[in-house]
Parts: structure tokens; C-alpha cells; sequence
């Protein structure tokens, strides 16, 4: 087991929620109410190429180092060396810098190369990365972290505190045009003690300090930078060949093709990690030929293949199909911003209507639509808590104003003046085409509403989303262990992903008391008064929550499921 020199208040820790505190430390259950924060600041690819031939793998046995989690895992490979190839459905890998990363895809890169001062075990609970052991003050305002000694960058550079502080620094830098500064509202500068001790103070408790701000990957805003090298080689540099402390390396990008990784163990700090010596991301954005790929061994092992293909994939001789519920959501979120008319040129829409929104959600059977678009594989969604979050986690379906019930939508869409129904064009990226097909289809049928599909290369789908230039979007969020990565990351005035417009002050207020509360009963009160008043305002549809999908050949071993994360760093070839 991974050895951390304070005690784990297990209340806390074992849910997610997610502070850790000494033996000292007096949990408190007040929620301290925080000051209002600051203004923040292609086509498909020939089947993927042969790889060069890797170091012949080499039999080992050792006992965990205890280090991490990671250490009992790679205690247990029967056989170290050779090279993982992962085919992933993306056309290319455009964004791996930690301050503008925006892609669950990406993240389960930057999960690889990237640290924090935390990571996510399986449990979604912190544990020890670059910080060893933490304390936190009795009010819970101030964590004291005790970095590694043998922390290195992979250039060879030790890790101190002093980049802990460039860190923080480089994110709230206007030049960088980071995505992820509302994550540090209320976050003082660290305050390096020495090289090996670092103190970070807040305005007021957070409740997801830990896995929201100091976590090692999935979009955090203190992921560490490597100041070094972005001096040399710039931000741009750094989106494709950025440079951590973590297991493995980036030693190669060519980009729309393929981006490898080598196993760090000279400067990682767990030299037990990874298992296999090479890491190899090939693009292949094409499902067909991804699904043909991992049939044929062309790759090992690939993430979020679409549900068509799960049963074909499970019969297939050899493939090994991993499902667990997404922490995340889908929804489409519909334009209601002020400057929409300037955007897209659409001053008024049905949708400012607020009981046009409801019928919307009212003539959407979303078990039918579970079975057309996913074949029964995901789960209806009313809101955008996830079942992955487990405590946080509720049913709405028998209290949401949005439960099918197809007379009242129909009743709803009159009054409204909409009895014909109306025309909207929604923005997607290829992966939900089907899903947006289906989704036409059933509210055309029930309340004559006409879907005009605007399906664009993620490519060019994420900077539009990013600009607000649409009607509406089909989308959502993946890699979330926490309420807030839902909540103030969506859904509130000014969050990096809200480019919709939604602005509701009961839901400002109420997030930032959730945000400031400790105690996990009195936490889940404020989010589900949060679920419910969206439920009640939002301008969007939730449809469904996914089941997040993995298939490999029967010969990689050691895979541990984490999130949106899926850390390779146990994972280990049987042949």
C-alpha cells in the first residue's frame, strides 16, 4: 500500500469530497459563506502505421514500493518492457498544455506526462504525487505540502517549491490565456517555506481543494509548468511536447499522427513505474478503422469506441470490453447570450422561453432514446451530477419539470405559440452525429420541432463552442470527480465552459456555498437545491450520462480505471 505520513479522515476522503487532515485538525461542519470572487482575469487516416520494434520486454519480480498506488500495481508485472500502442478516435492531439487542456481525450494524456501535488486513486479519493504528505491548519484555510526529494522534471531539473509558485503565477499570467483561472477564486500565492515545503492559503474552506485545484491532471489549474523549457520552446511548443515529472515522456509528436512516449524511470520518482518501456497515441479518428485496428493487433487498446460497436467488439475473439458509469454529463445547451444577435445573428429564439425549454425536455422519452442512439448502453440524465460521483449523486427523474410526459409537452409548445413546432440548427462534432440524428428524429415525431444538424470536426468545434457562435450545442463533460467540475466549471456566470450564457444569481450564490462547504451532508444539501433550481431555469436539455467504454487485447494486463484518467502506469504485455 502507498505510505502517507499523516491520517486520512476517511469521512472525508472516501466519497470524494476530499480533504485530508492530520490528527490535529477539528473537522468543522460550518459553511463559511465566501466574499464574491474577483472577474477572472480530418479525413480518416490509413490504418494505423507500424510502430518500431520494441526493446524485447524482460521477466521481473519485486515487491511494492509502497510509493503509490501505481507501486502495488507494478509490483505485480509478470513481464517489464515493450510498447502499448493506443488507438485513439481524435484527428489530432491539438492542446496538451495545462493551461489551456479542454479534452477528456487529452487529459488521459496529460494524466501520463503531467503532475500535481495530488493524484486520484481509483476511488477518486487524493493521494500522494509530487507532495508526499500535507497538512492542514484546524480551519481548514491553509494546507502545508511536503514535496518529494527526488521529484525531477524530465530534463533532469529537481522539482521545488519554486515551481509550484512559477506554476500559480503562469496560469493567472493574462499572456497565457488560461481557461482554468476561476479554478484559483479565492487561492492565495503559494508561499515556498524552503525548496521541499510549500503553504497554500484560501479565502475560505474549499471542499475540492484537493482533487479540483491541486490534482495532477484532468484540466487542474495547478498542474505543474516547467518553466524551463516553456522559455525555450514557448506555449505553442509546449501544447505538443510538453515536459513533466510524470512516468512517462513525450519524445516524438507528428502531429495528426501519432505522439510517443518513454518511460521516465530516470527521473521519475517511483522508479518501479511504468511497466511497459514505450507509450504510442495513434490518431485514428475513423471508428471503423479503429475497431479494425484492435481486431487485428494493429493497436492494443482503445478508449470511447462508439456503442454500435460494443457487442461486436465482446464477440470478437481475444478483445477484452471495460465499462464503468462517466463521471460527466450530456446535454444541448441552447444560446442565450447577450451578444447573441452579434454571434449569429438571432436576436429573438423559442428558446428564451423558458416553458418552451420544459416542453422540450417534457417530449423527449429518453429511455427510447438510449436504445436508438447507444442501444441501451447510458443513463437517462435530468441533471448534471453524474451516477459516477456516487454520494452526489440522485435520480431526478420522478421530481424534474422535464420528465417525459408527452401531453403536457404539446399543451406547453401552445401556449407558447410554437403549436407548429420551429426550426433550430444544433452544433455537434462527429462522434454524436448519431445521437443528434436520433434526437431530431424523436422531437420532430413528438412536437414537430425541425433539428438542422451542423456536424463539424472537433477541430473547429471546440473553438466555436469556445466563441459562442451557434444556436445550440450537443456536448457536455467527462473526467469529473467532483460537483464543481460540473457546477462552477458549466454552470455558473463567467465559468470557462459556460459560453452559453446562462446566468442564474440563485445558482451564483448557492455554488459559491457549496464550494465553502466542508461537511459532505450539508455539501450534497446545496447541490441538490443547485440541481433542482437548474432544473428549473436552464436554458438546455440533459439527455444522458455515458458508459464510459474501454476495449484492449487479452494481453495487456494491469489496467485500473480512473475517471477519465485511465493511468497506464501498472499496466503490463503478456506475450
Amino acid at each position: 500500500m502507498y505510505k502517507v505520513a499523516r491520517m486520512w479522515n476517511k469521512k472525508l476522503l472516501g466519497l470524494g469530497a476530499v480533504i485530508a487532515l492530520t490528527v490535529a485538525v477539528a473537522c468543522s461542519s460550518a459553511a463559511v459563506e465566501p466574499p464574491a470572487p474577483a472577474a477572472p482575469a480530418a479525413p480518416a487516416p490509413a490504418p494505423a502505421p507500424a510502430a518500431p520494434a520494441p526493446a524485447a520486454p524482460s521477466s521481473a519480480t519485486a515487491k511494492s514500493t509502497g510509493i503509490t498506488f501505481w507501486s502495488d500495481l507494478a509490483a505485480e508485472c509478470k513481464v517489464r518492457g515493450g510498447e502499448l500502442k493506443m488507438g485513439q478516435r481524435v484527428t489530432e492531439f491539438t492542446n496538451l498544455n495545462p493551461p489551456t487542456v479542454n479534452q477528456v481525450i487529452q487529459f488521459s494524456i496529460t494524466a501520463e506526462v503531467l503532475s500535481g501535488l495530488v493524484q486520484l486513486n481509483p476511488d477518486l479519493n487524493p493521494v500522494p504525487d509530487l507532495a508526499e504528505s500535507w497538512d492542514v491548519s484546524s480551519d481548514l484555510l491553509t494546507y502545508t505540502f511536503h514535496l518529494r526529494e527526488n521529484a525531477k522534471f524530465h530534463t533532469g531539473r529537481s522539482v521545488t517549491a519554486d515551481d509550484w509558485v512559477f506554476t500559480y503565477d503562469h496560469q493567472l499570467d493574462p499572456a497565457t490565456q488560461s481557461i482554468h483561472t476561476k479554478g484559483l477564486e479565492g487561492v492565495n500565492r503559494p508561499v515556498k517555506i524552503d525548496d521541499l515545503t510549500l503553504e497554500i492559503s484560501t479565502a475560505f474552506p474549499r471542499a475540492s481543494f484537493l482533487t479540483k485545484v491541486v490534482e495532477r491532471a484532468s484540466g487542474r489549474v495547478m498542474t505543474l509548468s516547467d518553466k524551463e523549457t516553456i522559455a525555450e520552446i514557448g506555449e505553442g511548443g509546449f501544447n505538443r511536447t510538453p515536459v513533466g515529472a510524470g512516468p512517462f515522456k513525450v519524445t516524438d509528436h507528428i502531429f495528426g499522427e501519432r505522439l510517443e512516449l518513454e518511460a521516465a524511470r530516470d527521473t521519475f520518482y517511483d522508479p518501479s513505474v511504468p511497466c511497459v518501456d514505450k507509450l504510442t497515441h495513434f490518431n485514428i479518428p475513423e471508428y471503423n478503422t479503429l475497431i479494425a485496428a484492435l481486431a487485428t493487433g494493429g493497436v492494443d487498446m482503445i478508449y470511447g469506441f462508439a456503442p454500435q460497436f460494443w457487442d461486436q467488439l465482446e464477440e470478437t475473439p481475444g478483445i477484452i470490453v471495460d465499462s464503468a458509469p462517466d463521471v460527466g454529463f450530456q446535454m444541448l445547451a441552447f444560446n442565450v447570450r447577450g451578444d447573441r444577435g452579434d454571434k449569429i445573428g438571432i436576436v429573438d429564439a423559442p428558446w428564451d422561453d423558458i416553458n418552451v425549454v420544459y416542453a422540450m425536455g417534457k417530449a423527449l422519452d429518453r429511455d427510447k432514446y438510449i436504445e436508438r442512439a447507444f442501444q441501451g448502453r447510458a443513463i437517462p440524465s435530468y441533471g448534471p451530477i453524474p451516477p459516477g460521483e456516487k454520494f452526489y449523486f440522485r435520480d431526478l427523474s420522478s421530481t424534474s419539470r422535464r420528465t417525459f410526459d408527452l401531453d403536457e409537452a404539446k399543451r406547453l409548445m401552445k401556449e407558447a405559440g410554437y403549436e407548429d413546432g420551429f426550426e433550430m440548427k444544433v452544433m455537434t462534432d462527429p462522434p454524436n452525429k448519431v445521437p443528434l440524428e436520433v434526437l431530431a428524429a424523436l422531437w420532430k415525431e413528438t412536437i414537430n420541432i425541425t433539428i438542422v444538424p451542423d456536424i463539424v470536426e472537433t477541430s473547429v468545434y471546440q473553438p466555436r463552442r469556445a466563441a459562442g457562435e451557434y444556436e445550440a450545442f450537443m456536448g457536455g463533460s467527462g473526467g469529473d470527480p467532483d460537483p464543481d467540475d460540473a457546477i462552477d466549471d458549466w454552470f455558473v456566470d463567467g465559468s470557462k465552459f459556460n459560453t452559453y450564457g446562462y446566468n442564474d444569481e440563485v445558482v451564483n450564490r448557492l455554488n459559491l456555498k457549496q464550494k465553502a462547504t466542508i461537511d459532505l451532508d450539508k455539501r450534497l444539501e446545496l447541490i441538490l437545491q443547485i440541481s433542482d433550481r437548474m432544473d428549473e431555469t436552464f436554458s438546455g436539455i440533459f439527455t444522458h450520462h455515458r458508459i464510459n467504454r474501454t476495449a484492449y487485447r487479452d494481453y495487456v494486463k494491469g489496467y485500473v480505471w480512473i475517471h477519465a484518467l485511465r493511468q497506464l502506469g501498472g499496466v503490463w504485455l503478456d506475450r
